[in-house]
């Protein structure tokens, strides 16, 4: 079983999508990372907002901070420093497992018996 894990002392891989822990008054879950300083390009990537700009290589970067990370959407929304915990996605379910009807049946019958 995964952990949760203090974002204040260990960060993730940056870029990489975790679930994330925001709102101390009403805690929710979101699919977040975490962008460390000058790794992120505003001409590689779309960023709305105060940028940071690095003289030594005349880049714009986005901020470093946490990052709503969405698959499908185009816009990254700043977490500014919400985050109190994060995790590891899951893995995804094997394809042999039957999905659950919010009812808690199967659906399309029995799942599969993995090999």
């Amino acid at each position: 079983m995964m952990e949760w894990i203090d974002a204040r002392k260990i960060k993730p891989e940056p870029e990489t999508p975790v679930l994330a822990v925001i709102d101390k008054k009403n805690p929710r879950v979101v699919r977040a990372c975490w962008i460390p300083a000058n790794t992120i390009d505003t001409s590689y990537m779309a960023f709305e907002g105060d940028t940071e700009y690095n003289e030594d290589d005349d880049t714009y970067y986005w901020p470093e901070g946490w990052y709503e990370w969405n698959e499908i959407e185009e816009m990254h929304w700043s977490l500014g420093d919400g985050v109190s915990h994060w995790m590891p996605l899951p893995e995804l379910p094997s394809p042999n497992v039957a999905p659950i009807a919010a009812d808690g049946e199967k659906k399309n019958g029995e799942a599969k018996e993995e090999d």
